[in-house]
């Protein structure tokens, strides 16, 4: 009779497991109002780049932002998108032997440097490429304009509108405006995702584009700065899904079990 009870508890047991699937909804962090205009939207389908294997690490010079007398949030903006390209899993961000302002009265160019301008330091500094920008203050907001110099192709733009307050270097909000403005001039950037899981393999799809797979409950993935959904779908089908959100700052971490892990 004892083994009677012991096998129909096994067998509730198993049941109990496979219908107690969570979707743990991740809340989504509530940004202050600002807005990235651009041609170029990021998507969730290009989210597709995140299984691919990109060219990583490539060096990006962040020459400066001139900003007038507003150089706080100049230097917060240029110390965000370095920030963005070291935090990226496609760039870095490159030393500079001269500070943006050196450089700009260096090369004998107006307060607002033109393409004349931007062509003298690039041959000053040895640089085919690299990021620069301007900025300006009114009424509490910026309005910052975001240029890639390339001396091999035609010159890209970007433009930030946030609000003034934005001169924490360690301000997410800060950090995902650039992340997003560099998109714009340089393709989605991707930030690396660490997960693990109990179980040993399975494939990983984020917003439905297969990424990766599990090895030995661990995988190393990538996705662009925001909120995303993540699927662990099991060698039987079973699928594990949950939200979940990419900061810029560093690695996100996440945990995909049947039941519940605390984050570590």
């Amino acid at each position: 009779m004892s083994r009677i009870v012991s096998s129909v508890a096994n067998w509730l047991t198993r049941v109990l497991v496979l219908l107690s699937i969570p979707v743990a909804a991740v809340a989504a962090d509530h940004f202050p109002r600002a807005t990235v205009d651009s041609s170029h939207s990021t998507s969730s389908s290009e989210n597709a780049d995140a299984g691919s294997e990109p060219a990583t690490d490539r060096p990006l010079p962040v020459i400066g932002i001139a900003a007038g007398e507003n150089a706080e949030q100049g230097h917060a903006l240029a110390w965000a998108l370095r920030q963005a390209l070291d935090s990226s899993i496609e760039w870095k961000s490159a030393p500079l032997e001269y500070s943006f302002d050196t450089l700009v009265s260096g090369s004998g160019c107006p307060r607002l440097p033109d393409s004349e301008c931007l062509a003298k330091i690039a041959k000053k500094t040895n640089l085919t490429r690299f990021v620069w920008g301007t900025l300006r203050v009114a009424k509490g907001h910026i309005k910052a304009n975001l240029g890639l110099f390339d001396s091999e192709s035609a010159n890209l733009n970007a433009q930030l509108e946030y609000s003034a307050t934005f001169t924490d270097t360690f301000d997410e909000d800060l950090l995902r405006l650039a992340s997003v403005a560099l998109g714009q001039m340089l393709g989605p950037l991707h930030f690396p995702v660490i997960v693990h899981s109990r179980e040993r393999s399975g494939e990983l799809l984020v917003d439905d584009v297969s990424v990766g797979r599990l090895s030995d409950g661990m995988a190393r993935v990538s996705a662009t700065a925001g909120d995303h959904r993540i699927r662990l779908v099991l060698p039987d089908a079973t699928t594990i899904a949950r939200s979940f959100h990419i900061r810029v700052d560093h690695p996100t971490q996440l945990r995909l079990d049947f039941i519940d892990v605390p984050e570590g």
